[in-house]
């Protein structure tokens, strides 16, 4: 039995020394092998120098488009409606006829004040002859002539009223909106239609107060363009007027601009947005603003070292797409592609763009 003790033990001895004798094989062959390190490759960029061209400084706005002139056709007399001759887009000339209020009543009204006028006019007349001869009193005579005269201002009254039953169109335009009716009673608190002048339509527009300035100092150069967002088409306009305050609870101020011709394009209330360009600066250097990081900063390319530096430039104009470079950066290599991959100094690989 002790034997057998002493048996495994040296057993389980061997083991340890074979397995002992496996690790540090294992780690002397190991341990002497070459390190292996692994190098990234530089990132890939492409650059591109500046070029020329004419930059226009703008502001992108959003309004309606409305008629310059919208009257609204009130009638200055109640009654019923016998006539209603106009329908929404029809075209009136101005003083035309679009309605006729029963004109019964103010009829009679008139009528009744010629009488009356008629009999003070024969008695003034009595009155003025009597008077001559000495008859009768001067105070006496300014009576009955103040009747009469009061007496002709109903007449005139009668006869105006009488003429307001037949509605005219004080303007000539197009009909926008027909609300009357042949036997609804006319007010003169409800209109019975809406005319405008289609060719003649603006824009207003509120313009942040941060332009305010530069507005007023390019008043006179200011140029506008008008498009249609879905598509319709777009249209050059023309300055009207720019409101001498802004308004301190929405911090803009108002544009009035006029579309130039009569572009069928555009509607009344059709949404359009608007391009103010007040300054155009011509033949400057230029990139594309996509280059740009979110803090304004660019990277350039240094063809010597093979690296690339992080420069903030200066506001110096732009538009939409493009901002404008300073002559002394006109052979620089600017990054336009990869660079967001890129930091201040490392060193990268240039490549042709994609076309």
């Amino acid at each position: 039995m002790k034997g057998k003790k002493i048996l495994s033990f040296f057993r389980f001895v061997i083991l340890l020394l074979i397995l002992a004798g496996l690790y540090y094989g294992m780690k002397y062959y190991f341990g002497s092998r070459p390190a292996v390190t692994y190098t990234a490759p530089p990132p890939s960029v492409v650059v591109e120098k500046p070029s020329r061209m004419d930059i226009s400084s703008s502001v992108e706005l959003s309004g309606y488009v409305e008629a310059d002139s919208m009257v609204p056709v009130v009638p200055f007399v109640q009654g019923t409606i016998l006539e209603y001759n106009v329908g929404t887009g029809d075209h009136v000339e101005k003083d035309q006829v679009i309605a006729l209020v029963d004109p019964e009543s103010y009829e009679l009204q008139l009528a009744q004040a010629e009488a009356q006028y008629l009999a003070l006019e024969s008695t003034f007349s009595r009155m003025e002859r009597l008077k001559a001869s000495g008859a009768v009193t001067t105070q006496d005579y300014e009576t009955v002539k103040a009747q009469r005269d009061a007496a002709k201002a109903q007449l005139d009254l009668a006869g105006l009223q009488l003429s307001y039953s037949s509605v005219k169109a004080p303007v000539s335009g197009t009909v926008l909106e027909s609300m009357g009716t042949v036997g609804a009673v006319a007010s003169s608190t409800q209109p019975i239609a809406v005319i405008a002048d289609l060719d003649n339509l603006v824009v207003n527009v509120n313009v942040p107060e941060k332009y305010y300035s530069v507005i007023r100092e390019n008043e006179d150069s200011l140029s506008f363009i008008v498009t249609d967002p879905s598509g319709g088409g777009s249209s050059s306009a023309s300055l009207v007027s720019v409101s001498p305050y802004i308004d301190p609870a929405s911090k803009t101020f108002k544009l009035k601009i006029r579309l130039d011709g009569s572009d069928m394009a555009f509607a009344v209330g059709m949404y359009v947005k608007v391009s103010v360009i007040y300054e155009t600066k011509e033949d400057v250097l230029a990139m594309s603003s996509g280059i740009r990081k979110l803090d304004g900063s660019v990277y350039i390319y240094d063809d010597a070292t093979g690296k690339v530096s992080n420069v903030v430039l200066g506001d110096y104009g732009g538009d939409a797409g493009h901002f404008v470079v300073p002559e002394e950066y006109g052979d620089t290599l600017f990054v336009v592609d990869g660079q967001n991959a890129v930091f201040d100094g490392q060193t990268v690989s240039v490549v042709e763009a994609v076309k």
